[in-house]
C-alpha cells in the first residue's frame, strides 16, 4: 500500500492577500506520499458551481494562471495531494485572496494605505507644496 500522502502548506499567492496580476502563479509545499495534485479556485468559498479553476494530476507543486482572473474580485484557492491508490489529502481551509485594479499614482503621491474592509484605498496627494489632498 503506498504512503498516504502528508500534510503540507499553500505559500502563494498568500492568504488574505491582493494581488495586481491577475494571471498569478499558485505554488504549495511537496507533500510527501503525493503522486500528483488537484488545484481549484473559485469565486466562492464553498466552490461547485463557482469554480473558475480545476487542474487534475499536477506533477508539480506550482500552476501558471493562463487566462486572466477578473480584476476586484475575491478568489479561494485549495489544492489536494492525491497518492498512487487514490488517497488524497486537502489543504487547510481555502487561502482566499483579491485581485486589485491597478492604478497609476502621481508622483507626488504619500502615503497609501487600505481602508480595513480591503475595499478602498487611500492615498495622500500633494498638489501644491504643504497642501495635502486625499484620493
Amino acid at each position: 500500500m503506498p504512503t498516504p500522502p502528508s500534510k503540507f502548506s499553500l505559500s502563494a499567492p498568500k492568504a488574505k492577500s491582493f494581488q495586481k496580476p491577475v494571471t498569478p502563479e499558485f505554488t504549495w509545499a511537496k507533500s510527501t506520499g503525493a503522486e500528483t495534485y488537484n488545484l481549484e479556485v473559485a469565486t466562492s468559498r464553498s466552490f461547485g458551481n463557482t469554480t473558475v479553476i480545476s487542474q487534475a494530476g499536477l506533477k508539480e507543486t506550482s500552476f501558471k494562471v493562463n487566462t486572466p482572473l477578473d480584476w476586484d474580485n475575491v478568489y479561494y484557492w485549495r489544492v489536494t495531494a492525491v497518492n498512487k491508490a487514490g488517497q488524497t489529502l486537502s489543504s487547510d481551509a481555502p487561502f482566499w485572496f483579491t485581485t486589485v485594479i491597478p492604478v497609476e499614482l502621481p508622483g507626488q503621491a504619500r502615503g497609501p494605505a487600505i481602508t480595513p474592509d480591503g475595499k478602498r484605498l487611500i492615498v495622500a496627494y500633494e498638489q501644491v507644496p504643504g497642501k495635502i489632498a486625499i484620493i
